[in-house]
């Protein structure tokens, strides 16, 4: 899974905390002998930098660039054109993993975040620090901004949220609120002017899957949130995302979760 496509699915993140770090001109850092034991939001504030990769690729870093390391990653980094500031650097460390638990597995090492929005992200980034070495510390509060912030750039590097999102609003709306109701496609493309096989083509390429495809997994993440917060009737489960069949509601639970509902709700 790449990062791109990281906010059309579920996700948990875990093990949060924020470095300040401060380098001199020369100065470097290395993963070399020991991958990266997590994954990371890099925030350059006051140095330039250059990465080299396992395969001896190098990206230049500068000032005000942010970069996504990916967890077990080889990378080394060095430092230059440090200024005197509180830190050249603010580093958000985590462990990222898919609906199933699975560690989340990037196909690169180092990525700068580019095409996004860099003001708000080093924002989130600073606000983290802040909590992180406050007076109270509030870690619910630091997840929040993370999410937020890790949907908002897979969002925005996903590349189609522009002009295509735009036609699709209506019918992306529908879906978030209706999502327990069964539309058709007909009616869907309706809402955006649009004919059914365009609006075919047009929604999987934005979404990554199927109209249909879509409202099962909007269904199911309901679902989820309905078992974490409580509730474990799996027929009431069912009825409340749009499904009477409870057989089915299962199976496509599992499909989706790669569990029961039962064994999710036991995790």
């Amino acid at each position: 899974m790449e990062l791109e496509s990281l906010w059309r699915h579920d996700f948990e993140v875990s093990g949060l905390y924020t470095m300040q770090q401060t380098w001199r001109d020369g100065e470097a850092f290395t993963f070399r002998l020991n991958a990266r034991p997590e994954h990371g939001l890099l925030y350059f504030s006051g140095a330039d930098a250059v990465f080299e990769t396992r395969d001896r690729r190098q990206i230049p870093a500068s000032r005000g660039d942010i970069f996504f390391l990916s967890k077990h990653s080889g990378y080394s980094v060095r430092f230059f054109n440090c200024v005197p500031c509180p830190y050249c650097d603010l580093l958000v460390n985590f462990q990222l993993r898919d609906e199933a638990g699975r560690d989340f597995a990037a196909p690169y090492e180092v990525l700068k975040l580019e095409g996004i929005d860099g003001e708000a992200a080093a924002r989130d980034i600073q606000r983290m620090n802040e909590i992180y070495y406050g007076m109270t510390y509030l870690p619910g509060e630091m997840k929040g901004i993370l999410y937020q912030l890790l949907t908002s750039v897979s969002r925005q590097l996903s590349g189609r949220q522009g002009r295509s999102a735009g036609r699709l609003e209506p019918a992306l709306q529908w879906l978030e609120r209706h999502f327990y109701e069964e539309t058709s496609i007909r009616e869907l493309a309706a809402l955006c002017c649009m004919s059914e096989s365009g609006f075919r083509r047009l929604f999987t390429a934005y979404a990554g899957v199927s109209p249909g495809k879509y409202r099962q997994l909007r269904r199911m993440d309901q679902a989820k949130r309905l078992m974490d917060a409580g509730l474990t009737g799996v027929g009431e489960i069912a009825a409340a995302v749009g499904i009477d069949d409870m057989n089915y509601f299962s199976r496509l639970f599992r499909r989706t979760a790669g569990m029961t509902p039962s064994e999710y709700m036991k995790k």
